[in-house]
């Protein structure tokens, strides 16, 4: 009956499970354990594509296996020690239990324990990472991540980085007062924990950063507006207000300015990079260069050269503008805001009314070349904030009625008529056709 072939042990015929004298189908050899698990071999229950996807990520892994337990839905990640075949369960995703799976055969195949067998604190891994990473980073980014880890709970230090669980995460955000600190946290304890696993510590982090893209409503000043809030600021700041408010630039590149880069004869700043205040203990400044290291220049408007001249006085040259770094100057812009009778503006929000101007009037590339966006979607998604009766006008423009359109182009051809009278009709229809469109 077998041909003479010899029945290893732990296999059966297909006929036998089915039990049928008349069967047609020829004797098959099938692995009972097979039956009810997948690791890219003939014979199984999952259907074809994860059949095909599980024999790619074997080739990955190998000497390690990942195969699918259809009887509980999970995949198990196998490897072999000393003789004996270990098994831990990796989950229900394929691709997420694919991710494990390289991590432990990365760790497997160095000797090194598997990540669920390793002790490690929370607060002994920052020390590990903070050590390694600090002297690579700026100090202004130094100075943050040393804040967000003393909102870091000590309870949370002390866990083991393996128990530590999105719900002690938001746990521990949920006790931060202010939104933006939240967010500052919440982004350091995902840098991490990424971290981590990148350095095989975990296998997968429990917290991952979203950035949520708020767009604040900025309001929308006139020319008239922004010259008041000039004139009510003190004689102090003014200048670093017209600045930002007329020429678009931060808060740090207006304190980094030095007498030489003020041009008011040709009318032109020149950006060479930004300053940064440090607080604490010691309060430092830092002072670095534009990204590309060549100055940008921006035009000073003729409206704002008055308001901007006293920077000069009889400091040198080489001077800084501003010699003290202005940290009240917020301040002291809601104060002028409230004199000027206008909403309230943070010192950023100058840069976004200068940003909406200059697309109103001037256009997109005009606005991007003075803010200094090496992308336009920067100017346009971040800074654009359009006014409403600015938008109304361009749509009425953009759908005017040909007809009407088409009266004002014979009164404005009649305005040069030698008769008087027609020329003063002309005048009075182009003017009604304008007040139509608008």
């Amino acid at each position: 009956m077998n041909g003479g072939r010899k029945i290893p042990t732990g296999f059966v015929r297909v006929s036998e499970l089915k039990m049928m004298n008349d069967s047609q189908v020829e004797p098959t050899l099938v692995e009972e354990s097979e039956a009810t698990d997948v690791g890219g071999k003939k014979g199984s229950a999952v259907p074809r594509s994860i059949r095909r996807r599980l024999a790619q990520m074997n080739k990955a892994i190998y000497p390690c296996r990942l195969r699918y337990r259809t009887s509980v839905g999970t995949f198990q990640f196998s490897y072999r020690r000393n003789g004996r075949e270990i098994w831990k369960t990796l989950g229900k995703d394929l691709e997420v239990a694919y991710e494990r799976a390289l991590v432990l055969a990365r760790e497997v195949n160095s000797g090194i324990p598997l990540v669920s067998k390793r002790a490690l604190s929370l607060e002994t891994w920052y020390e590990t990472w903070s050590g390694e990473r600090y002297p690579k980073l700026a100090r202004k980014t130094v100075f943050n991540y040393q804040y967000c880890w003393t909102r870091v709970p000590l309870e949370m230090r002390q866990l083991d980085i393996h128990s530590i669980t999105r719900d002690w995460i938001e746990k521990c955000l949920s006790a931060i007062g202010t939104e933006g600190a939240r967010d500052h946290v919440s982004r350091f304890l995902s840098i991490l924990l990424n971290s981590a696993v990148k350095a095989g510590h975990l296998a997968k982090s429990p917290w991952s950063y979203t950035q949520r893209l708020k767009k604040k409503i900025i309001p929308v000043l006139s020319v008239e507006e922004m010259v008041r809030v000039c004139e009510c600021a003190s004689e102090s700041v003014r200048p670093a207000i017209a600045i930002g408010l007329f020429c678009g630039l931060r808060l740090g590149e207006v304190m980094a300015l030095k007498v030489q880069d003020v041009d008011l004869e040709h009318r032109v700043l020149y950006v060479r990079g930004g300053r940064t205040r440090m607080y604490g203990e010691a309060g430092v400044d830092e002072l670095k260069s534009t990204k590309t290291g060549d100055p940008r220049p921006v035009p000073i408007p003729t409206l704002a050269s008055r308001l901007i001249e006293p920077v000069r006085g009889e400091k040198k040259d080489e001077d800084l503008v501003f010699p003290a770094f202005r940290s009240d100057i917020n301040k002291r812009l809601k104060h002028a805001c409230k004199l000027a009778k206008v909403p309230k503006l943070t010192f950023h929000a100058l840069r976004h009314v200068c940003a909406t101007r200059l697309i109103m009037t001037g256009g997109m590339a005009l606005a991007q070349a003075v803010l200094g966006h090496s992308e336009i979607g920067t100017t346009i998604d971040i800074y654009a904030h359009l006014d409403v009766l600015w938008m109304q006008k361009k749509m009425e423009t953009a759908f005017i009625d040909p007809e009407l359109k088409e009266l004002k182009q014979q009164a404005d051809a009649l305005t040069r008529h030698n008769d008087p009278n027609v020329r003063v009709l002309a005048e009075k229809v182009s003017s009604v056709c304008v007040k139509l469109c608008q």
